[in-house]
C-alpha cells in the first residue's frame, strides 16, 4: 500500500523529463519505510547515508544503513562529515550545524552525480512539529504553511541545483512504524531524539502529551499552502513584467515590488541563504520611494537607483566581496580551483572544467589585470565590476564574468540567480 501511494505521489511531484532521484537515508524508522517502499522505483538512482560522527557508534549505524540499502539491490554511498570543531563544541546549535553539514555533503554528491531531486522522509508528525516551533518563534502565516512537498534548495548554497521532495508529509509516523513491523524491518534509534535540550524534541514531547494539537496545527496548513502558491503566482507575474536578470545575475527592477518579493530578490542576487528582517525590508521600500534614495545594502545585496533609466539595479553587495573600509567586514577568499565536478562560487555561479583553470573575484584579481582587462571590466556598471568572477589560467585572466548564451568554452561558468529565483517561486523559465 505504501509503495503504491509513494509511486503515485512521486509521479505527481517529479517532472516527466527527470532522469531520477536520490534518497537521503539515515537508517531510522521513517527513512527505512521510505527506502523499502521505493526500492523498486525505476527512477531511484542512489541512496546517500551520512555519518555525522558526533557520537560513538554512528559509524557502525551508518555502515549498517548503507549495507541495508545495498541488500535491496540499490546503489548506496556512505558519506562522512569531518568537522572536529563541531564534535568538541556540541553546545553551539549542534543539530542545526549537523543538518547544514548533512545537506551540504549530500547536495554536493547529488550535483556530482547529476541528480536534481532528493527524497527525504519528513512525515505528518514532522510537519506538525515544524509548525509548532514556528509558532513558538512568532512566525507569520507563511511559516504556518509548513513544509512543502516540493522545495527547491531550502538550504542555500548547500542544496544549490537540488530540489527536495517530501512525499510522506501526509503519512503519520505511526503508519510508517506499522509498515516496518509488517515487513520485519529493523531500524536504528538515534538517542538524540530523546534529548529535551533540543527544541524539536521538546516540541515532539509536547505534541505527544497533547495529541489533539497535531490536528489543530495541520487543519489550516493546506489552505495556507494554497495561499502561498497564489502569492508566488503574483510574484511570477510581476517578475515577467518588471524584472530583467542578465547573464551575470545582475537584476534590473523597473517598478517597486512588494516587501515579500523583495525578500526573495535580495536573497537570490546576494547568493546567500540568510533570513532577512522583514521590518528592514519595509523600511528600505519606503526609502526607495523617496527622491533622495540613491543606494542601500541589505542581506548581502546592493540596491541602487538606476542612473540610466527608471527603476533600480540589484546585485551582490560590493562590500561583501571587497571588505569594508571600516574593517567591519574583511574580504573573503574567493579563489577556487576548477574540477571535473560542478561547484558553487559565492552562491551565485556554478562552475566546472579542466583543473588548469581557477576562479577568483575581479576585486582579488585586480593586480593581474591588463589594460585590455580593465577596459572589458568598465563595460559593466561600477557597482558590479569587482563582484564578478574571473577565470584565470597560468596567471592570466581569460574571462571576466559568466558565459553568455551560446558561448562555447572548455569550462562552464553560469549564473544561478535567475534559475534560483524562478525555481524558488515555482515559476517556469520563459
Amino acid at each position: 500500500m505504501l509503495a503504491a501511494v509513494l509511486k503515485d505521489k512521486l509521479k505527481a511531484l517529479l517532472p516527466s523529463e527527470t532522469t531520477g532521484f536520490a534518497i537521503a537515508y539515515s537508517g531510522g524508522a521513517d527513512s527505512t519505510a521510505l527506502l523499502h517502499a521505493l526500492k523498486d522505483h525505476p527512477q531511484l538512482k542512489c541512496v546517500y547515508t551520512l555519518d555525522h560522527g558526533l557520537r560513538a557508534g554512528s559509524d557502525i549505524e551508518a555502515r549498517d544503513a548503507r549495507d541495508f540499502a545495498r541488500s535491496l539491490g540499490l546503489k548506496a554511498e556512505l558519506l562522512t562529515w569531518d568537522n572536529d570543531s563541531a564534535k568538541t563544541d556540541i553546545k553551539t546549535a549542534i543539530q542545526e550545524r549537523a543538518r547544514t553539514a548533512r545537506y551540504a555533503i549530500i547536495g554536493q554528491a547529488c550535483r556530482e552525480a547529476g541528480i536534481e531531486y532528493l527524497v527525504t522522509g519528513h512525515h505528518r508528525d514532522d510537519q506538525a512539529e515544524t509548525i509548532f516551533m514556528r509558532f513558538e518563534h512568532n512566525t507569520g502565516w507563511r511559516g504556518a504553511a509548513g513544509m512543502a512537498e516540493t522545495t527547491y534548495a531550502p538550504l542555500w548554497p548547500e542544496l544549490a541545483l537540488v530540489t527536495i521532495l517530501r512525499p510522506l508529509l501526509g503519512i503519520s509516523q505511526h503508519s510508517l512504524a506499522d509498515y516496518n513491523t509488517a515487513h520485519n524491518l529493523l531500524w536504528a534509534e538515534d538517542p538524540s531524539n530523546k534529548n529535551a535540550s533540543f527544541e524539536r524534541v521538546r516540541a515532539r514531547q509536547y505534541l505527544a502529551q497533547n495529541p489533539q494539537m497535531t490536528q489543530t496545527l495541520l487543519e489550516p496548513q493546506a489552505d495556507l499552502r494554497r495561499g502561498l502558491s497564489m502569492e508566488y503566482s503574483r510574484h511570477g507575474e510581476f517578475i515577467h513584467q518588471h524584472i530583467h536578470v542578465d547573464a551575470h545575475g545582475v537584476m534590473k527592477m523597473f517598478k517597486i515590488c512588494s516587501p515579500e518579493l523583495l525578500y526573495h530578490l535580495l536573497r537570490v542576487v546576494s547568493g546567500e541563504g540568510r533570513i532577512i528582517n522583514r521590518v528592514k525590508i519595509s523600511r528600505l521600500l519606503q526609502f526607495m520611494e523617496t527622491a533622495r534614495f540613491t543606494s542601500a545594502t541589505l542581506g548581502g545585496a546592493l540596491i541602487r537607483r538606476n542612473p540610466y533609466e527608471p527603476g533600480f539595479i540589484l546585485c551582490r553587495d560590493l562590500g561583501a566581496v571587497t571588505g569594508r573600509k571600516d574593517s567591519s567586514q574583511s574580504p573573503r577568499c574567493f579563489h577556487m580551483e576548477f574540477t571535473d565536478q560542478p561547484q558553487i562560487w559565492d552562491g551565485r555561479y556554478v562552475f566546472q572544467g579542466p583543473r588548469e583553470y581557477s576562479l577568483n573575484s575581479a576585486h582579488a584579481a585586480r593586480d593581474m589585470m591588463t589594460d585590455l582587462d580593465l577596459k572589458k571590466l568598465r563595460q559593466y556598471p561600477a557597482a558590479v565590476r569587482q563582484t564578478l568572477p574571473v577565470v584565470i589560467k597560468s596567471g592570466q585572466i581569460l574571462k571576466i564574468g559568466a558565459q553568455s548564451e551560446g558561448e562555447r568554452q572548455p569550462y562552464r561558468l553560469k549564473s544561478l540567480v535567475e534559475q534560483r529565483l524562478h525555481a524558488t517561486l515555482g515559476m517556469d523559465l520563459m
